[in-house]
């Protein structure tokens, strides 16, 4: 039953109590205050099925809560990690530029001594031609 329903029937039974007064039938009483004490009942069972409802979203609630923080503490890990991968990656990096760097260094100096080898051999071939000539 409907709030406006419950008021139109509170009205209804105002009326009949003011209008009979002391010649009051007793049943048509009762069967009004009846009347009046359900639809009152049948809206609070709808009232407390509501609020039945309003338990069961708390649970939902609280359930997607706990995996929110679960969740954000997972994040937090994750990016921990994401951090020091990064700084690891810039750690290979650095070595492997240090590295080519050292490696470009020994080719210059290889190169060099190869340069120098070249000359001594050809001082070396001379003398040798030299002093079989001698």
């Amino acid at each position: 039953m409907s709030l406006s329903e419950t008021r139109q029937l509170l009205k209804e039974s105002r009326k009949i109590v003011e209008e009979n007064g002391e010649n009051q039938s007793v049943p048509l009483l009762l069967s009004t205050f009846i009347n009046v004490v359900s639809s009152i009942d049948k809206r609070l069972q709808s009232v407390e099925k509501g609020i039945d409802k309003f338990g069961e979203i708390k649970n939902i609630i609280t359930s997607l809560t706990s995996r929110v923080i679960t969740n954000e503490k997972g994040l937090l890990t994750c990016q921990g990690k994401i951090t020091e991968l990064e700084n690891n990656i810039q750690g290979v990096g650095n070595l492997f530029d240090n590295l080519k760097s050292q490696c470009d260094k020994n080719k210059s100096l290889n190169d060099k001594n190869s340069s120098e080898i070249d000359k001594t051999k050809t001082s070396i071939k001379k003398v040798f031609k030299d002093v079989c000539e001698i």
